[in-house]
């Protein structure tokens, strides 16, 4: 992906956004593991549940809200992480702060 945003309205599998250089997917629900595999720009928000980060990404911070499009918000609070590292990237990744508890252990390293 180079551009534009995709909106998923239910769940998505693994390796969503795998090679993603520009542009922004929001899921609304769970997705499958290694999301942002070889990410080097763009964003993914995933506003359900998420098993593991990819160990290549970097926690940044916490976001109470983030921006999908010019039309919609996506409400959080959300964890933004920073990666894909091994490709140099700079995408960011959010993942539901609410919905995925088992991510708090990066709040350590904020």
């Amino acid at each position: 992906m180079h551009g534009g945003v995709i909106k998923i309205k239910g769940g998505a599998g693994p390796f969503l956004g795998f090679r993603m250089g520009d542009g922004a997917i929001y899921v609304e629900k769970e997705c499958g593991t290694r999301v942002g595999a070889s990410m080097t720009g763009g964003k993914i928000i995933v506003a359900g549940f998420l098993e593991e980060v990819m160990p290549t990404f970097t926690i940044d911070s916490v976001k109470p809200k983030t921006k999908v499009d010019e039309t919609e918000t996506a409400a959080g609070p959300f964890y933004v992480f920073l990666g894909d590292l091994a490709e140099q990237g700079t995408g960011k990744l959010f993942v539901s702060k609410a919905l995925n508890p088992h991510l708090s252990i990066y709040e350590k390293y904020l």
